[in-house]
């Protein structure tokens, strides 16, 4: 149940948190405008969790494999005492660091 006993009134509520609710809260403020921001899940929206962010990362990533595969092809494998199952993970651990760091850069320079 919602508690009644204190009201708050604004001047403006956006409602979903996406890229598109973030920027128009933040422009909002800056006309001294108080701003209510509704967001059900986390801050960001489908571009930062979802869609872009990782995406890119993603494909980034998969561009530098493929060329590390194609060296290893010409020259030989830099970690011949690695497991294949060794590498992957580590492939994988070094993905979602990157993900993380790139939403980490996005929400500092907001």
């Amino acid at each position: 149940a919602l508690s009644t006993a204190a009201h708050k009134l604004y001047d403006i509520v956006v409602i979903g948190g996406g890229s598109a609710g973030l920027t128009a809260a933040k422009f909002a403020a800056t006309f001294d405008k108080s701003v209510a921001l509704i967001e059900s899940s986390k801050l960001g929206g489908d571009c930062t969790w979802t869609g872009c962010v990782p995406s890119k990362t993603i494909l980034s990533i998969s561009k530098r494999v493929y060329n590390w595969r194609k060296m290893n092809e010409k020259y030989g494998s830099l970690f011949d005492n690695d497991s294949i199952e060794d590498s992957q993970y580590r492939m994988l651990m070094d993905v979602k660091r990157q993900i993380d760091e790139n939403r980490q850069e996005i929400y500092d320079s907001d």
